[in-house]
């Protein structure tokens, strides 16, 4: 949707830009899903705090490559955007809600 707007760049260049905003959703977004992702895990786990934090951190290598798959797979940006967005911050609120004691 965003990228049909513009009409100055080649259909080379448009494809690169393409490919440079999934790339940066995949790191930069995939790299803050993940940390939240960790965290909930970590506090979530019925374990002691130390194998949780260790089977969490472990688990993020799994998540991280999972969201990097994901951000090619999709087809529209505006999607991926708009989904990595909700996800970023559904899982924060839920980590600053088990955080503060009003979830869990």
């Amino acid at each position: 949707m965003m990228t049909n707007k513009i009409r100055w760049l080649g259909d080379n260049a448009r494809y690169r830009f393409q490919i440079l905003l999934r790339v940066l959703a995949g790191f930069i977004g995939g790299y803050i899903l993940t940390g939240y992702i960790t965290a909930v895990t970590a506090v979530l786990l019925p374990m002691t705090r130390a194998d949780a934090v260790m089977l969490s951190s472990m688990l993020s290598y799994l998540w991280f490559a999972g969201i990097l798959i994901w951000v090619f797979a999709i087809k529209s940006l505006f999607n991926l955007y708009l989904i990595l967005a909700m996800s970023i911050g559904a899982m924060a609120t839920l980590y600053f809600a088990l955080q503060s004691g009003i979830a869990g």
